[in-house]
């Protein structure tokens, strides 16, 4: 399949139902879905694709679990812009979903449940719905957000997720982890003596 099919099929989709206080968004990704959980879960992998490429992302907290806390900004290259975003996490259920609050600078945080389906053949969609304070705040922060620059630097930036250099080295680190553990468990086994199933257990490229 070629490149313009690939990216119309993996389009990013937003509803914005009139009246409500929701945002519902979804998209699909040609990658596994341990993968793509890893990679929208981990606060390391979160600087190389948060936020428009404009900013440096500076990853301050990031404690993925029911009850921890996360903090990010969003920089600009000369310093002079900074965009503080935070929240908590909640309602994890590793690789299915995973709820967090979603606030920025003083404004009040509310929830985003995201939900990664798997779609078979090492393809993901992600269902995601955000709930604000009310419909008036939902419309103000969809109205920025549907600005035509600032809706093709989160379709470009989302592509980030997944370039493949980082992919290999996401893998690499994974195996290496893996291998670790096993060495961790028992000293006398080797590197040659892991299962491959385990070695073999980050996704590719």
């Amino acid at each position: 399949m070629g490149d313009a099919a690939a990216k119309n099929r993996n389009a990013l989709i937003v509803e914005v139902p009139p009246g409500e206080r929701t945002i519902f968004m979804r998209r699909e990704f040609d990658y596994p879905r341990e993968l793509v959980w890893r990679v929208y879960t981990d606060g390391q992998q979160m600087r190389n694709w948060w936020g428009p490429s404009k900013y440096d992302t500076v990853v301050h907290e990031f404690d993925f679990r029911n009850g921890g806390r996360w903090r990010v900004d969003n920089v600009s290259k000369d310093g002079k812009e900074v965009h503080p975003f935070h929240g908590e996490f909640s309602n994890i259920r590793p690789i299915d979903e995973f709820t967090w609050t979603f606030g920025y600078a003083d404004m009040p945080a509310g929830p985003e449940t995201y939900r990664f389906i798997d779609l078979g053949n090492g393809r993901t969609r992600i269902e995601s719905v955000s709930t604000f304070p009310d419909a008036a705040t939902r419309d103000a922060c969809f109205a920025a957000m549907a600005d035509k620059a600032t809706m093709a630097e989160i379709v470009a930036d989302e592509e980030r997720l997944f370039d493949r250099s980082r992919i290999r080295t996401f893998a690499v680190e994974e195996r290496a982890s893996v291998v670790s553990a096993a060495l961790m468990r028992n000293s006398l086994q080797t590197v040659s003596s892991v299962p491959t199933s385990q070695s073999n257990s980050a996704a590719t490229p």
